[in-house]
């Protein structure tokens, strides 16, 4: 007879690792809000924001979104 074994939270463990060490956001305006700030402060960077999909907020980051191109 097989053993019960009860199904882990994968995204717990995929939020855990991936958003743990990165600011987060709970909407777009207060992130656009940091990057703007973030870029004042070092005009030599460009970011943009995101939604993450993982932990359900929105982080900084310094890639392009290649969809506007």
């Amino acid at each position: 007879m097989p053993r019960y074994r009860p199904k882990l939270d994968v995204n717990f463990y995929r939020y855990r690792d991936v958003c743990a060490t990165k600011r987060q956001f709970k909407n777009e305006a207060e992130a656009l809000e940091a990057a703007e700030f973030r870029m004042l402060e070092n005009m030599t960077i460009d970011l943009t924001v995101y939604h993450c999909h993982v932990c359900n907020h929105w982080h900084l980051t310094r890639q392009v979104d290649r969809k506007q191109k």
